[in-house]
């Protein structure tokens, strides 16, 4: 996907591969699916990909429509509330198993700093040492407890310890029933507006997917696959060449 998208001149800016890496990281989600990569494999392995397959469709949508610009505005007219921001806060957390585990964060966060706090309970390679962004309609059922809490904190503050009726998965490693977070900041609610370069982007990869079948980017690689000839030169230095056809691939050589 990477090289195609590169090809047909869609591969992510910098810009892109920033925006997207920061918001990546922001997320709760972050803490699960990109525990023990470093940041340069988030990069090439996630980021990149999934921005040269939103970069593909996007291409594809703009050579279908024939009025972009005005049938976008049309489709962000009628869906505009799903595009709305809801009230969201950027969050320090601690997830432990144990209540004496919890008690003895909220002691050290009398005399430490936020960092330094979720640095010891976590582990100072722990994804939890990173921001995470809370959103207050977007939390899962059996964390709800969690995001109440944080959003009747005010930002600068830990919020009390919450204990869940039980303990959850959290990550895949972590199982816990007692949270603690500060709250970074709050960020309120916002209306979305299509002339937020933020906003834009999403209203138009969503536009973009009723346009181009689901299937689009499995076919184009499938067609890719049948007429390239792909060349490996392994450490014998002697090429070997392996030609895709349509019915059954069967390498060759010369």
């Amino acid at each position: 996907i990477v090289q195609e998208a590169r090809r047909l001149k869609g591969y992510p800016s910098s810009e892109q591969i920033v925006s997207e890496m920061q918001a990546a990281l922001a997320s709760g989600a972050a803490v699960t699916a990109f525990r023990g990569l470093t940041e340069v494999q988030i990069r090439d392995l996630f980021i990149i990909p999934e921005l040269a397959y939103r970069n593909l469709i996007l291409r594809q949508a703009k050579l279908a429509v024939k009025n972009w610009d005005q049938e976008l505005r049309q489709f962000f007219e009628t869906n505009r509330r799903q595009f709305d921001l809801p009230e969201r806060a950027r969050v320090l957390l601690i997830a432990v198993p144990d209540g004496k585990d919890a008690q003895d964060a909220f002691q050290l966060s009398r005399s430490q700093s936020p960092e330094a706090v979720v640095s010891t309970v976590m582990g100072p390679d722990s994804p939890f040492t990173r921001p995470m962004l809370i959103a207050r309609d977007g939390t899962a059922p059996q964390l709800r407890p969690v995001a109440d809490a944080v959003f009747k904190t005010p930002a600068g503050s830990w919020t009390p310890i919450v204990r869940l009726d039980r303990p959850v998965n959290f990550t895949q490693t972590i199982r816990a029933q007692f949270f603690l977070a500060y709250v970074l900041e709050r960020l309120p609610s916002v209306t979305a507006d299509l002339a937020n370069p933020e906003t834009r982007s999403q209203v138009e990869m969503a536009f973009a997917s009723t346009k181009v079948p689901r299937n689009y980017i499995d076919e184009m690689l499938q067609r890719k696959l049948r007429n390239v000839e792909v060349h490996v030169v392994p450490e014998s230095l002697k090429s070997v060449e392996m030609a895709y056809v349509s019915q059954s691939p069967v390498p060759h050589q010369h």
